[in-house]
């Protein structure tokens, strides 16, 4: 008789395992399948300075339009973009042998390297939301 229970509950156990495993995979197989869609972006590469072209970082309290066309008839710049609220500045091609005048400017603050930054993306099968999602 005790045997009779054991082998009932031996087998009771083996398929309580059984039925876990097929519910566990059933849940398991469709979320394979999406991870298998997910493509992620190579790594961008470092960025890149364009030649002769700058950012003028102003001082504070200096008009950027002015400033900027002060310096393009002084120093012989060719002006891009002014930058009134990220910085008080201006992009600018500063022609070779004329950027250590532009640095000594008194109204310059810093001048750096305009750089090609690129983006990268990534795409995600759909039914993957983002985190933090309901």
């Amino acid at each position: 008789m005790k045997t009779d229970r054991r082998e009932s509950y031996s087998q009771k156990r083996q398929t309580t395992f059984v039925m876990w495993a097929i519910l566990v995979s059933s849940f398991l197989s469709p979320l394979r399948n999406c991870l298998d869609k997910v493509f992620v972006a190579p790594v961008p590469r470092r960025p890149e300075p364009v030649p002769d072209r700058y950012i003028v970082q102003l001082r504070t309290g200096l008009d950027p339009v002015g400033q900027s066309r002060r310096m393009a008839q002084q120093h012989g710049l060719s002006v891009g973009f002014v930058y009134r609220n990220a910085l008080n500045g201006f992009s600018a091609t500063i022609p070779s042998g004329r950027l250590g005048q532009v640095q000594n400017d008194p109204a310059v603050l810093l001048v750096e390297p305009d750089l090609i930054v690129r983006a990268v993306s990534q795409t995600v099968p759909t039914g993957i939301g983002a985190s933090g999602q309901r």
